[in-house]
């Protein structure tokens, strides 16, 4: 006798002494709790490996979001194409003093950050390229703005 004949045995067996018992009212009622099982079962591991995707997913978005701040913390633009070469290092900008770098928070505005740090909308895309290339020139939460 086969694995399967006596996993196959074994379960009538189980199931009639489940009804003998008085435990299952049908065999159908046994049937529909081993379906439903089985069919939790593949609900949980879709939901694992679901939950393992996105946990990868925030994951990479983290280091993505730490290498754009820290891009937007120096603040050196390439230069130009239009430009002979770029300065030697020595002459390279250093990063500027925490009191000049402001990290958006919710509710804030280029007028807002503006005013609260005496500064115009001009003079803060000037320094910050990037958000005059945003549409409205929207500001995002935790943004690294540096002020002038």
């Amino acid at each position: 006798m086969t694995r399967r004949q006596l996993t196959t045995l074994w379960g009538c067996v189980f199931v009639s002494a489940l009804l003998t018992a008085g435990c299952l009212n049908s065999e159908s009622e046994y049937l529909r709790l081993v379906e439903e099982k089985e069919s939790l079962s593949l609900e949980l591991k879709t939901a694992k490996a679901e939950n393992a995707i996105l946990r990868r997913a925030e994951a990479n978005i983290l280091k993505e979001r730490e290498a754009l701040q820290t891009l937007l913390s120096r603040a050196v633009l390439a230069p130009s194409a239009g430009s002979p070469t770029a300065p030697p290092a020595a002459e390279a900008p250093s990063r500027p003093p925490d009191d000049k770098v402001y990290r958006a928070q919710p509710g804030d505005t280029l007028s807002s950050i503006a005013g609260r740090h005496n500064a115009t909308v001009e003079q803060i895309l000037a320094l910050n390229p990037t958000l005059a290339n945003r549409s409205n020139n929207m500001v995002w939460i935790d943004d690294l703005i540096l002020l002038p």
